[in-house]
This record gives structure tokens, C-alpha cells and sequence, in this order.
């Protein structure tokens, strides 16, 4: 969960409140996407699959032509928190088609053994919901009821530093006070004797087998028809310091993470590792699966708002340790005011996820932007962050839906064969320059990416001729020649906001094409989306005659 502070998305996230935001976006369940075309056009869409094709596709990965997501980049994509009100609106920004609810233990257990089946019953009508809308849904099983934290004393170590927390001392609903004492391990200086204030929900669970109970029975009924729900995630950022948790890690995976997995496999779902918190080292994640011998547990490993690199690090951790099977998601990403993230992100996490089999494995990888909604007011926790203020859509929806459009399809694939000059690699990395292409249906799109170097706006080819360009002034142009281009295609220059130009091609031979692209922006609301921005984007469209 971000920080009101976060301004990036690799920032690490302090506690907020879930549930106030969710609350807060309540107010977006009468929104109508006006999703699907880009402003000024009819968006071409992938070309429509023969018999022979959809059936062909249909056997290979039935869970892209069924289950309501027609879009291998629509299964890719996910969100957070949304009301139900706003369900059936899901696919149309995109194809998104996953939304992560929040389950707390607390509101289906407020007293100890008085299990609310009737909380659990709406749940369950919210998901059938979703299935209607085409959307799957991610339950996290979370938190501790607030009868069933511990009160007793305990200690661990974490960070470099050894944890005390003494018994508790007085209370309220939502609160336990207690003594916390914290002792640096290297040279053993306190860094905190005090009284403090902890909340009830982020205490371990004085009772592993209360915490079971709850698991076994929200997987028992979601799992079941008609809600056939497959995946559930343990937790979120559990880490001391991450506010969701106050305990040690041994504790987590002894007495949270093994009994819920087990429960959960048992019942045939999957298990999501429950969203470790940036600005931790992957390397302690990874060590503590080898501790506990988690990884066998795992269906999916998941990070919070972590740069795209880490993903690439934990798929091939896994797949060292003999689970290459295991899927790497991002089930909170974003939460950010900068409107250019997602055009500069999204392709290359794609084209990465495509190059790892993402169409054969439609579950493998994917990105859950944080959060639908919030509030339209500018004091708003959220407000510009979200993809939605009230019931408007911001930058982040508006460039999510362009990329929808030129993405969508289930004939999805990755496309190398063009060049660029200035040469652009395919990068992973969303603070480089960058180009990666794909083909969808009989459309290609290629995504540019131009990081400048300093606040001057400047662009410099380091891998060439040390060309430069001023990215908002000097009309500077790219040079891109496409092979497999057919006789008569038209080719345009689309912007993140969907504005786009028509090009002529410069020359075309023997199935190559060369065109020249203007690099700035013409459209006056997509030069100011982009002023500021590290990494400028855009994309090159070849669509058939």
C-alpha cells in the first residue's frame, strides 16, 4: 500500500488505509468508460480470427478465448479496489480483467466464533458479479481479527534490529498499547524504549488455528461453483516496518503463509505470495522461501511497486530452483501522479511477458494498477493516482485505453523485425530509452521510448553517433524501417492520449517500409502530459490496407 508521500513507484509504501480509499472511490459505480476508440478515428481492432484459427487458439489457451477475457493484454492487466458498482466497467478500459478485494478476516468474524455467512454470501455475489462483467477476482485473505491478536510478549529480529514487545497493557477497539523496546544488532544501541500504540489487525494471530479456520472456510466456499474462484493471495507486505504486519518473518511463514498455502492447494486453488514491499532486497525474499522451503507452496510470487527488473530477477530465481511454472505478478503498481508511467511501462513489461510465454501461460505474468478510484477532490487521498477521480478518468485510465486498443486481441505477439535510427533496444528497464513492437492480428505497433538526460529535455543516442535531440523544441524525427510490411498499409503516429497522425512512407520495397516519424508531440494536452516527463513515449501504428 503507498505512502500520501509516494512519488514514484519504486517508493517504499507506508501503511494507509485500504478501506478508506475503497470507500472513497464509491463514488465512481455510475461511471461509463468511453473505451475502445481512439479520439478522432475508428480504432482498427485485431483482425477477427477464421474457424480454423479460433479453434486453433482455443485449444492451445482456452482461458483467452473463454472465461470473458478476449485479450491476452486484457488478462495481463489488473486493478485494485473496485466498488461494485463499477464492475461491469472493468473490461471496457483495456480488456483489464482481474480485480484484487480485500477479504479482512475482521468483517466476516467480528466476535470470535460468530462467523458473519451472510458478509461471505455478498462476497460471493460480488464475484458472480464480476464473472458476468468478464472479470476475475483476486481474494486476499488478510489481517487478524481484532479479538485474536496476540497480547502475550514477544521478540524477533528484523532489519539489523531485535523487536520487544512487551504484553499488553491497555486497549481499545481498534488499538493494543504496549512496551517496544529496539536494539540495534551491531552494536547493540537502543533505538526505542517506549509505550506504544499498535493496531489490532496487523498483530500476528495469537492462534494459528483461528487464522486456519478462517482461510478453510473463505477458500471452501469461494472455490466452490458457481464462484470458481482459483487464486487467492496470503496477506499483504508482510514486513515489520511495512505496517501491515507487526511480527517477525519466521513467524509469518511458520504460522501465516505454510498453513494458508497448504489449505489452499489442498482445496485446488493457488497460492499468491502476499505482495513483498518494495524497498526490501529481493535476495531476503528469496532467502526466506529457501528457509522455510516456500517455494513448492507458491503458484505466484508477487511485489509491490518494484521496478521492472525485479520481475525478471524472480522469474529466473524460481526457475534455478526448479519451479519455472511459478507466475511473477505486480498486484500493486503505480499510484502515482506522473500520467506518462503507464505508456512507458506497460509496453515493455508486455513484450517481456510475451518473450516468456505469456500466450501459452496467460497466468504467468501480469500488473494490477493501485487503485480504480478516488474521490474527486484534490485533498482526496489518491486523488490523480488512481485511474479514476469520482467518476472522470485520469491520465493513467486515458493512456491505459489507447494501449488497449492497440494491444488488444488474443493473436498477440512480439515483433523484432524493424529498426530504428537512432538504434533503440528492447529494454526491460522503464528508465531507458527504449523499442519493442508487436504484431496483433495483422496490425503492428511499435512503442517508442525516449529518455531524456537532464532537465534540458535532451535525448542522447549513446549507443551510435552520439546524436542529440531537444525533445520538446528543433522538430527532431526518428527514422523506423519495418520488414513484413504488405503493399499499401498505412502507417500513423499515435500519441499517448490516442491523438493520431497520419505518415506517408518515405520508401517501400519488397515488403520494407521506411518511415519518417516526428518525434514531438502536436497535441497541445499531450505536450503538457509529457513536459516533465523522464521518459517520452509514442507509438508507430501499421495497420493493413
Amino acid at each position: 500500500m503507498p505512502s500520501r508521500n509516494q512519488s514514484r513507484s519504486t517508493a517504499f509504501p507506508a501503511a494507509v488505509s485500504r478501506r478508506g480509499l475503497l470507500q472513497s472511490a464509491g463514488a465512481v459505480g455510475g461511471l461509463a468508460l468511453a473505451g475502445g476508440v481512439l479520439p478522432g478515428t475508428t480504432a482498427p481492432a485485431a483482425a477477427a480470427p477464421d474457424a480454423a484459427s479460433a479453434a486453433a487458439a482455443s485449444a492451445a489457451d482456452p482461458a483467452l478465448v473463454t472465461a470473458g477475457v478476449p485479450s491476452v493484454f486484457g488478462a495481463f492487466n489488473g486493478v485494485c479496489q473496485v466498488p461494485a458498482g463499477s464492475l461491469a466497467q472493468v473490461p471496457a478500459l483495456a480488456g483489464i480483467g482481474w480485480n484484487r478485494l480485500d477479504i479482512p478476516w475482521q468483517n466476516l468474524e467480528p466476535v470470535q466464533g460468530q462467523f458473519d455467512q451472510s458478509r461471505l454470501q455478498a462476497l460471493g455475489d460480488q464475484i458472480l458479479a464480476a464473472r458476468r462483467a468478464g472479470v476475475r477476482v483476486l481474494p486476499v485473505l488478510a489481517y487478524t481479527a481484532r479479538w485474536a491478536g496476540r497480547r502475550d510478549a514477544y521478540a524477533f529480529d528484523s532489519g539489523g534490529r531485535h523487536y520487544a514487545y512487551g504484553p499488553v497493557t491497555a486497549e481499545n477497539d481498534t488499538h493494543f498499547t504496549r512496551h517496544l523496546k529496539v536494539t540495534r544488532l551491531d552494536d547493540g544501541r537502543v533505538v526505542q524504549d517506549a509505550e506504544t500504540k499498535i493496531n489490532k489487525t496487523f498483530t500476528p494471530p495469537a492462534d494459528r488455528a483461528a487464522w486456519l479456520a478462517y482461510v478453510e472456510r473463505v477458500v471452501d466456499f469461494l472455490s466452490a461453483e458457481p464462484y470458481g474462484v482459483e487464486y487467492f493471495q496470503v496477506w499483504n507486505e508482510a514486513y515489520q516496518g511495512s505496517s501491515f504486519w507487526f511480527g517477525g518473518m519466521d513467524e509469518y511463514f511458520t504460522d501465516i503463509h505454510l498453513p494458508a498455502a497448504k489449505a489452499i492447494r489442498a482445496r485446488g486453488g493457488k497460492t499468491v505470495f502476499g505482495g513483498w514491499p518494495c524497498g526490501l532486497p529481493l535476495t531476503l525474499l528469496t532467502d526466506l522461501l529457501d528457509k522455510h522451503r516456500a517455494w513448492g507452496t507458491l503458484d505466484v510470487l508477487d511485489v509491490h511497486y518494484d521496478p521492472l527488473p525485479a520481475m525478471e530477477y524472480l522469474r529466473t530465481a524460481a526457475a534455478r530452483r526448479g519451479h519455472a511454472d511459478i507466475g511473477v505478478w505486480q498486484t500493486e503498481h503505480g499510484f502515482v501522479p506522473d500520467g506518462t508511467l503507464i505508456p512507458n511501462l506497460y509496453p515493455k513489461a508486455f513484450a517481456w511477458a510475451l518473450g516468456h510465454g505469456l500466450v501459452r501461460h496467460p497466468d504467468r505474468f501480469k500488473l494490477f494498477w493501485f487503485a480504480w478510484g478516488s474521490a474527486n477532490d484534490p485533498k482526496a487521498y489518491g486523488y490523480g493516482r488512481c485511474l479514476h477521480n469520482g467518476t472522470e478518468r485520469t491520465a493513467h485510465a486515458r493512456t491505459l485505453a489507447v494501449l488497449g486498443d492497440l494491444l488488444g486481441g488474443n493473436r498477440v505477439t512480439t515483433y523484432s523485425r524493424f529498426r530504428t535510427e537512432p538504434r533503440l533496444p528492447r529494454a526491460l528497464d522503464e528508465r531507458a530509452s527504449a523499442a519493442e513492437g508487436f504484431t496483433v492480428g495483422k496490425r503492428k505497433v511499435v512503442a517508442v521510448h525516449l529518455a531524456r538526460q537532464g532537465e534540458a529535455n535532451i535525448f542522447w543516442d549513446f549507443t551510435g553517433d552520439a546524436t542529440a535531440w531537444h525533445l520538446s523544441g528543433f522538430d527532431p524525427e526518428l527514422r523506423l524501417t519495418l520488414q513484413d510490411v504488405p503493399r499499401g498499409a498505412k502507417v500513423s503516429r499515435v500519441d499517448i492520449l490516442g491523438n493520431r497522425t497520419e505518415l506517408t512512407w518515405l520508401r517501400e520495397a519488397h515488403g520494407s517500409a521506411t518511415v519518417v516519424v516526428p518525434v514531438t508531440d502536436s497535441d497541445e494536452e499531450t505536450k503538457k502530459l509529457t513536459a516533465d516527463a523522464e521518459v517520452r513515449t509514442f507509438y508507430v501504428v501499421v495497420d493493413p490496407a
